[in-house]
């Protein structure tokens, strides 16, 4: 009886099937819900030396995945209101945006970081949805009554 031969791919989805298996079984142990990755090497020890090799490199990819994908994701964005705030500076006077609007937006940054602090995302979107909401309503009255006055002024000197 000759001795059976197994393919080398067919050979890794086994050891990768056993790797898999291993880790689910010791993660439902687990009771803290992260990968037990000492206990996954010392079971893979066990094992004989050439199957241990390539479990050892399949484990250290996994880990290197795994750090990969538990490391969030940072990204650096303006604070609400910036573009709002360099509008409002060309179009109105610096008593009117120093008095009405950059309180508005100091009202908003507030909340956002607040609610961010918080790790309340949701909350942080509505605040942006809001204080912007806020900040065009300032800025309509702002922009009305100034047109009101110009209205006033020409009827005083027609009238």
């Amino acid at each position: 009886m000759g001795r059976l031969i197994v393919r080398w791919p067919f050979k890794r989805r086994l050891q990768r099937v056993w790797l898999e298996g291993l880790v689910e079984g010791l993660m439902a142990q687990s009771e803290t819900g992260f990968v037990p990755w000492e206990e996954i090497r010392s079971r893979i020890k066990a094992e004989p030396e050439d199957v241990r090799a390539v479990l050892m490199n399949e484990l250290a990819e996994w880990e290197r995945k795994a750090v990969i994908a538990s490391t969030p994701a940072r990204r650096i964005s303006s604070p609400p209101g910036r573009g709002l705030l360099a509008i409002a500076e060309f179009l109105f006077s610096a008593r009117s945006l120093e008095t009405v609007l950059k309180p508005t937006i100091d009202d908003l940054r507030s909340e956002y970081n607040q609610a961010l602090f918080e790790c309340r995302n949701y909350k942080a979107k509505w605040i942006r949805v809001r204080g912007t909401w806020s900040f065009l309503s300032a800025a309509g009255l702002l922009a009305f009554s100034g047109f009101g006055k110009l209205v006033v002024r020409v009827w005083r000197l027609i009238g």
